[in-house]
């Protein structure tokens, strides 16, 4: 279905704005978190068909930033339509084509090309609309919803003129006004000068507080788009966004369309730079998690929740079981379940919970009203994490070679996920970048392996607990308390129950059992006893998860140390490698696998 179209006339503005007048101050509202729309705006001028650059920056903006509104501003919108890649982005649910006219004049002077009226027309309008704006060859890293809480945020390197590639702007914005009042002083004849060398000179450099100004992070300088180039590393991560040069790498970078070739749809798949990760990413990614507060999660968990976890405040003698997805985090819990008592966990999936709740899934209320003593489970980093010293925390981490394969069974498995149809080489792509559910593995690795000998926190792997589970069973015991420690000692058979009871067959059964009655238990509890996360949790999954048993994923799967050789191609394993390298630098971390034979 064609989006709907219609007609913004960028011609009428207040004549009384005057670029020399006085300005009104703004204001911002009392209890504004964000106060520039959700709205990302594309300019296309012309009857050119799309191309493979605008396709993949579109698709970043959506993956990467989540508009309420994508609206592509085009005088010639069935071209667009007509394009042989119209089919990457005709599916963006939020996509709008805006049939608007392309300035011909400013102020009464005719433009001298079409980059100047499209220079005037983003100005016109961020003035009607408010929002994001994006050059055409502007390419999302990250979402740019911290600079959604400016005025107006910019791109401004050290030393250079600002650029307008990459706009944040409410549609009151100050500079907006005196920028666009700039051109009655229109040089038709100088490509940047209305641009970007007259306000900086004329406005910013006597009023810098214009603007929120973005030294690097918006990729607009010159130095940062070679990276794109004539690198190969994750440094494009370290930035939110990029103007990528794309139609003018024979210039800044003449050796590589001669190595390499032409870049396109076809091509870019074996592009063996870091322009390449990132526009693979953007073509084979899925959306298996969405931004909260910072955090990604799968679009299974209510923002509700998700938020409410965020701003947890911990009890003293809380105890935390934290871990990366697919690290250990279920096991530890049933360990720590059965360290505390002496009864059998439940069986309902929905008791369970009650009882060890997740925290980002459940809430804040849950974690309140929850059993003690007991654990709460968290994927979150330590940045991120609710943290006090008077409570206690187990962190597991698991190999990242391991941990990839086992969450890709996980995300495949999970139609919440949205990504039953994805496979191992999409989701390796997705693992290098830290664009999954509960965001970058080595994040979460290296913020706690940072606090690996603070008083409060007790860290192990996966592999010691698979080699020797009787003596991380006795280290956890004395690490929730002397109590615990001594009552095992004195009851050799309470310590074999608990190796019994925890043993990954036995924790198979059980947990595989009860998430596939999970949704299921969950739409079948009468209303007037289910729990408000229970509420919560069918809203956000809505018709994504059947409401009946289904037996398609395997919660806990092998288990095993090493799968990851059946999964790993060379280059892939190759890649990780170097991956691991550049993340762990000057650290000894990946020395917690010195015994299993790495690559």
């Amino acid at each position: 279905m064609v989006p709907k179209q219609t007609v913004n006339p960028l011609s009428t503005r207040d004549p009384d704005l005057r670029w020399d007048g006085q300005v009104e101050d703004f204001i911002y509202p009392d209890n504004a978190i964000y106060i520039v729309p959700n709205i990302v705006h594309f300019i296309k001028f012309g009857d050119d068909p799309l191309s493979f650059i605008e396709v993949i920056c579109i698709r970043a903006a959506w993956l990467q930033q989540r508009p309420d509104a994508l609206m592509i501003h085009c005088d010639h919108c069935n071209a667009i339509v007509e394009s042989p890649l119209w089919y990457l982005i005709e599916g963006v649910p939020t996509l709008q084509l805006e049939l608007t006219e392309r300035p011909t004049e400013v102020f009464g002077i005719p433009f001298s090309c079409v980059q100047h009226a499209a220079d005037v027309a983003r100005a016109l309008i961020l003035m009607n609309y408010g929002g994001i704006y994006l050059d055409s060859d502007s390419y999302l890293v990250k979402s740019l919803n911290p600079y959604r809480s400016y005025e107006m945020s910019i791109g401004w390197p050290p030393g250079e003129n600002v650029g307008i590639q990459v706009l944040v702007a409410h549609k009151d914005a100050r500079y907006l006004r005196l920028w666009y009042e700039s051109y009655r002083a229109y040089r038709p004849d100088l490509w940047y000068w209305n641009a970007g060398e007259l306000p900086t000179k004329k406005f910013l450099s006597v009023r810098p507080d214009l603007v929120n100004r973005v030294r690097y992070d918006f990729g607009v300088a010159e130095e940062a788009t070679l990276t794109l180039y004539d690198q190969c590393d994750d440094s494009w991560g370290n930035y939110s966004s990029f103007h990528t040069f794309f139609r003018h790498i024979f210039r800044y970078v003449p050796s590589e369309p001669e190595r390499f070739g032409p870049l396109t749809l076809d091509t870019v798949p074996y592009y063996d730079r870091n322009f390449g990760q990132m526009a693979r990413l953007d073509i084979m990614e899925k959306p298996v998690y969405r931004d909260v507060g910072g955090y990604y999660v799968s679009w299974g968990f209510p923002e509700t929740n998700v938020r409410s976890a965020l701003n947890y405040v911990p009890r003293p003698g809380d105890v935390f079981i934290v871990g990366y997805p697919k690290c250990g985090n279920t096991w530890l819990e049933h360990i720590v379940y059965n360290i505390f008592n002496d009864r059998a966990p439940p069986k309902s999936l929905i008791d369970y919970l009650q009882e060890m709740p997740f925290l980002e899934w459940q809430g804040a209320d849950a974690a309140r009203g929850m059993r003690r003593p007991g654990s709460i489970k968290t994927h979150m980093p330590f940045h991120l994490q609710p943290y006090s010293k008077d409570a206690k925390y187990i962190c597991i981490s698991r190999n990242p070679y391991d941990c990839c394969v086992s969450f890709y069974y996980h995300t495949r498995g999970k139609p919440i996920f949205r990504f039953t149809d994805g496979t191992f080489d999409e989701f390796f792509e997705m693992f290098l970048a830290g664009k999954v559910a509960c965001g970058d593995y080595f994040v979460h690795l290296m913020s706690w392996y940072e606090h690996r000998d603070d008083p409060n926190v007790l860290f192990l792997t996966y592999e010691d607990l698979k080699v020797d589970a009787a003596t991380w069973v006795m280290k956890i015991a004395d690490f929730l308390g002397d109590d615990y420690g001594k009552k095992l000692r004195a009851d050799e058979r309470a310590l074999e129950n608990i190796l019994s009871k925890t043993n990954f067959e036995a924790m198979k059964e059980q947990m595989n059992a009860a998430h596939e009655n999970l949704f299921c238990e969950m739409s079948s509890m009468p209303e007037d006893i289910k729990p408000d996360w229970v509420k919560l949790s069918m809203n956000a999954v809505g018709d994504w998860v059947p409401k009946k048993n289904h037996k398609s994923f395997d919660f806990l799967r092998k288990g095993a140390v090493g799968d990851w050789t059946t999964h790993f191609s060379d280059e892939q394993v190759k890649r990780l490698k170097e991956h691991i390298e550049l993340k762990t630098r000057g650290s000894n971390v990946m020395s917690l696998w010195k015994t299993i034979q790495l690559p």
